[in-house]
């Protein structure tokens, strides 16, 4: 019950008659990588310049009009993901990265970024932490949220070591 977001019959029934320990191995099983979010919102008073209809912006260039509509897309993608996700821990991981290792979207200010970080809390969500925090450390979406963009050689910006430091580890 507490390692998925809502337990239907189909998973009762894939583990009934296991052993705890072949539950436990097939309940922490990594997911494959699901497909990439993609374009959900052209409308008729919006219609994205670089990426058509159906198509993944992850690797678009930034555009700052579409900036609030791939949030959009890549929140109603993670929020699918949820909802539909496999019997396994690691969409729940996920999120449990997520809230520890917190950013938000409106503060990265580039969905690419917000997709790329979920992407590597997907990656890692089962494993090492110390590797966890390693990559974190090189996220684009963690160092624009926490200000790693502002560091410079004379006026170096604490926020993320803080950060690291206080709350992370």
């Amino acid at each position: 019950r507490r390692v998925l977001f809502g337990v239907k019959l189909t998973d009762i029934s894939k583990v009934k008659g296991k052993t705890l320990d072949e539950v436990l191995n097939f309940l922490l099983t990594t997911d494959p990588a699901p497909d990439p979010p993609v374009n959900n919102y052209n409308t008729t008073t919006y219609t994205d310049p670089v990426v058509p209809l159906g198509q993944s912006w992850v690797t678009a260039p930034n555009d700052g009009k579409a900036t609030g509509y791939r949030n959009s897309s890549f929140k109603s993608w993670w929020a699918g993901l949820m909802l539909n996700q496999n019997t396994s821990i690691h969409e729940k991981m996920v999120l449990f990265w997520h809230n520890h290792f917190a950013t938000e979207t409106v503060d990265i200010n580039d969905a690419r970024y917000s997709y790329k970080h979920n992407a590597l809390l997907r990656t890692f969500a089962l494993g090492n932490f110390k590797t966890l925090v390693k990559e974190i450390t090189l996220d684009p979406g963690m160092l624009r949220y926490l200000n790693g963009y502002l560091n410079n050689k004379t006026s170096p910006d604490e926020n993320y070591g803080r950060e690291l430091q206080e709350l992370f580890t």
